[in-house]
């Protein structure tokens, strides 16, 4: 058999489920077809590109292939292979942020198509997504997406948002087509319509190698509020010099949430690849960072008695809580119970999905629960034929 006569005998075995309409098979078919797709352009001679191309990032198109048709062959025994686990169909997810409103919880994402890294096809809008349970989720019109005559007119990663009086404040990380980053800054009243206010936002100060004409780490800023009222905004960069760069956590601090004051450095992490994602929490009078550690593929996390230093963190993999190419957790709750998010990248950089966790806290630090993609599968949530 030829690689066109499987791509298209796989077509067939997939077009039944094609035809059921529920959000899970739509959902599911979408990654299959994706990577079918990406698979034969492969195939016929098409090499990864953009920005920063990386062919050794891919498997060949048969194993890209084998993919689909073991999750075809998992539709056939009447399994759903992405239930619990949200993506847009054909689209693979990223960073994200939780925020409730109305007692409904609304996500926003970075959204890449599926088979694609994000250097390839731009990660260059912001998805929005509702949902009543964390499982099963409304798609609603993109919120953000990247613009000429901005600073962030290539690509828009990372959305953290909160709510400050009446307006909604969405801080995200804005990019320039020399991979130049900085915190950026969009406003709402209802968490549909958003207003840019200023891009960037600010930008770090000299203890930081940052430059607009080159790759300069800013990214993946988040803003917590302490009991004083100040806000912290805590972001991925590094310290020193281009020549020389140590992974850091930045830091600044503001009152408004429009005027920022750089803070420098906050925590320094001696890792072998880019930590990311920060997301705090402050709990107990102890203060809980979490984070991306890209050199172990997990989501881990560091403890502080202060929110501007003394982070710690557990040596060698004892600060991992969740592993398996996790990245861009969140911690939050929703009605009344405390969850934290993960994106799992299923197939390295091709395929993201973004899945939730039941978070417990006790007198000394935090457990993990169960995993709602492990939730059982009922006669509401499936809507087709087994």
């Amino acid at each position: 058999m030829t690689f066109y006569e499987r791509y298209v005998r796989l077509r067939a075995r997939l077009n039944p489920f094609r035809l059921k309409q529920d959000v899970e098979m739509v959902k599911t078919v979408g990654i299959i077809e994706a990577l079918m797709n990406r698979a034969l352009v492969m195939h016929d001679g098409a090499k990864a590109g953009g920005k920063m191309p990386s062919p050794a990032l891919y498997p060949q198109p048969e194993g890209m292939m084998d993919w689909a048709e073991d999750y075809i062959r998992q539709l056939e025994e009447g399994r759903l292979p992405f239930y619990g686990l949200y993506t847009e169909p054909g689209m693979s997810m990223s960073d994200h942020s939780m925020i409730e409103k109305d007692g409904r919880m609304h996500m926003f994402y970075n959204r890449v198509t599926t088979g694609y890294a994000w250097w390839e096809i731009s990660v260059d809008t912001i998805g929005h997504a509702v949902s009543d349970d964390l499982i099963h989720w409304e798609i609603e019109p993109v919120a953000i997406a990247a613009e000429i005559g901005r600073f962030d007119d290539y690509q828009t990663w990372s959305p953290a948002v909160i709510q400050h009086g009446d307006l909604y404040y969405m801080f995200y990380t804005g990019c320039n087509i020399n991979v130049a980053q900085a915190p950026c800054l969009a406003v709402s009243k209802d968490l549909y319509h958003w207003e840019h206010v200023s891009s960037p936002l600010f930008i770090p100060g000299e203890w930081c190698p940052w430059d607009e004409n080159r790759w300069s780490n800013a990214r993946d800023s988040m803003v917590f509020q302490d009991d004083d009222g100040t806000y912290y905004m805590y972001y991925c960069t590094s310290k020193g010099t281009f020549e020389k760069q140590q992974d850091a956590m930045g830091l600044a601090s503001s009152t408004d949430l429009l005027h920022w004051k750089d803070k420098g450095a906050t925590l320094e992490l001696y890792t072998e690849r880019a930590s990311e994602s920060p997301f705090v929490v402050k709990r107990d009078g102890k203060y809980y960072m979490f984070f991306t550690d890209c050199a172990r593929s997990g989501t881990g996390y560091a403890v502080s008695d202060h929110p501007l230093y003394g982070w710690k963190i557990k040596p060698g993999d004892e600060h991992i809580i969740i592993s398996d190419s996790v990245c861009a957790s969140e911690v939050f709750q929703f009605k009344g119970q405390w969850y934290i998010s993960y994106v799992h990248w299923i197939h390295p950089e091709l395929v993201g999905v973004i899945g939730f966790k039941e978070l417990c806290w006790e007198t000394d630090g935090f457990r993990l629960g169960r995993d709602l993609s492990e939730c059982e599968e009922n006669d509401s949530t499936l809507q087709w034929d087994r």
